[in-house]
Formats: structure tokens, sequence, C-alpha cells
């Protein structure tokens, strides 16, 4: 499950543009449904089997590229946003 400190640490940001993008690469834990309840503006992509890592983030940089963003990064459940 994703960590609540990469989260908060994303809510923190002073970004004006800032909209994140959760990519569930075929977790069995419910992570999505716990991502939408605790960052209710975050797009979820819930992808029912794993499809490799690399392959999960480009179907997230697509997402944002759709979504008209100016900048993608990626983090992992672990990272904090400074």
């Amino acid at each position: 499950m994703a960590d609540d400190a990469a989260f908060e640490s994303l809510q923190r940001s002073t970004y004006g543009n800032l909209h994140p993008i959760f990519v569930d690469n075929g977790s069995s834990d419910d992570s999505y449904k716990i991502v939408q309840e605790k960052v209710p503006n975050t797009d979820i992509i819930w992808i029912k089997d794993n499809i490799g890592f690399a392959r999960a983030n480009n179907i997230g940089i697509q997402h944002a590229m759709k979504r008209g963003a100016d900048y993608v990064f990626m983090i992992n459940n672990d990272v904090e946003a400074a």
C-alpha cells in the first residue's frame, strides 16, 4: 500500500498545477481504494494484473500528457516530495 508520507508531502506542495496520478499496477490489497479516500483529487488508474514497472509508468505518463501536463515526475510510495 502507498505510504501516507508520500501523499501527505504531495498535499503540502505549493506548486499550483499539481495533479497526482496513482497507478495501481496489479496490487491485491485495494490500494487504489485507500488512495481514493485519502487523496480525493488524485486520478487513479487501476490495472488488474501487474504489467511491469516501465509499462505501468508509461500508462501514467500518457494519462498525464492527455491532461496537458507541462511536467511529469514519478515517485514510489516510499518517497516524500520536498
